[in-house]
């Protein structure tokens, strides 16, 4: 089973006025992913987190859609910390990960054949580290 990994994306969101446009890591089942979604307002985004049924979710500011969105996860055990612009946003300790992984990366929720949560913007980059980085190490790389 896989408990210490990291995944990064930069991304530039469509200001599409609700929260359907999402990316995702998935293991391809509906109980382990990691998406970002964009909100109504515009200036920030909501992160869900489902690793083993859990559910995890936050809302995050990141002042306006026109900017390189770079967030990066990091998986520790049963501890996920959150970094956004070059500092840790969120954190959250998890009963149990203990799936074999993820399998792909989607322009969507759950669902590649689900037309209403299709992403709306621009992947400039997506990185799945088989490894935890520190908190330092997802600063870094999300520090604008």
């Amino acid at each position: 089973d896989i408990t210490h990994f990291a995944v990064y994306y930069n991304l530039n969101l469509d200001d599409v006025g609700d929260e359907s446009s999402r990316v995702s890591f998935t293991s391809g089942t509906s109980s382990n992913n990691i998406q970002v979604r964009s909100q109504p307002n515009g200036t920030s985004i909501r992160i869900v987190v489902q690793m083993d049924g859990e559910l995890f979710s936050d809302y995050v500011d990141v002042g306006n859609y026109n900017n390189d969105i770079k967030i990066a996860f990091s998986f520790s055990d049963n501890i996920m910390n959150v970094s956004l612009g070059g500092e840790i946003v969120s954190s959250n300790t998890f009963t149990n990960i203990s799936f074999g992984g993820f399998t792909k990366i989607i322009n969507a929720g759950n669902s590649v054949t689900d037309d209403s949560t299709r992403f709306s913007g621009l992947i400039n980059e997506v990185m799945y580290f088989p490894m935890t980085l520190s908190d330092a190490e997802i600063n870094y790389i999300t520090k604008n």
